[in-house]
């Protein structure tokens, strides 16, 4: 977010003035989007496991909440019967290494485009999909213990996590394609801002 400041855009956010903490009444159906690990990893499991630390302190009835929701179409859009009586009690709280977790808070941007890329079809092999960018890195990886099966939905937290700061610390990396892409999204977000 970006609000004037002295006829000036100055950038203010959640955590512009520190660690904030969030309190959310969710349906279950979210909570387990966001917090159950499945062999199908996709991005939002990946960057809020990433970046938050949480609890669930426990639930409530769902009509304590206005407007009530109908119980008939939250179960049959969900395919969770708790879905349409209760909602958990949540507390969301930013990781206090957020900052520096990627060597600086700039490369979360390319950590999160990374995830993009390469989890949207969790079933694709990291040495092909990591060698279209990086030619002639297969060898690199094969030395980290990956083979040329290995694939991305395969990895836990911290392997990502760890493949995502190999990859970042080649020199060839700077000029990927994975480089592009994030600059060609920055254009897109910048553009944004300009517009504001």
């Amino acid at each position: 977010m970006y609000q004037k400041k002295n006829g000036k855009k100055a950038l203010s956010s959640f955590m512009s003035h520190g660690r904030s903490s969030f309190y959310f009444a969710m349906s279950p159906f979210i909570w387990n989007k966001l917090t159950k690990f499945s062999r199908k990893l996709n991005t939002t499991y990946i960057m809020f496991n990433t970046l938050f630390n949480y609890k669930m302190f426990g639930t409530l009835d769902r009509n304590a909440f206005i407007p009530w929701q109908k119980k008939v179409s939250v179960c049959k859009s969900t395919n969770q019967s708790s879905d349409c009586y209760v909602l958990y009690v949540v507390r969301l709280e930013p990781k206090p290494n957020v900052h520096t977790i990627f060597g600086g808070k700039e490369n979360l941007i390319h950590f999160w485009y990374f995830i993009r890329h390469h989890f949207y079809v969790p079933s694709q092999r990291i040495i092909p999909a990591l060698e279209k960018q990086i030619p002639d890195c297969g060898i690199r990886l094969i030395k980290k213990n990956y083979n040329i099966f290995t694939e991305f939905g395969e990895l836990n937290l911290t392997q990502i996590h760890d493949l995502f700061m190999e990859l970042q610390s080649w020199p060839e990396y700077k000029a990927s394609t994975l480089m592009l892409g994030v600059n060609e999204m920055r254009k897109i977000y910048n553009s944004h801002i300009e517009e504001e």
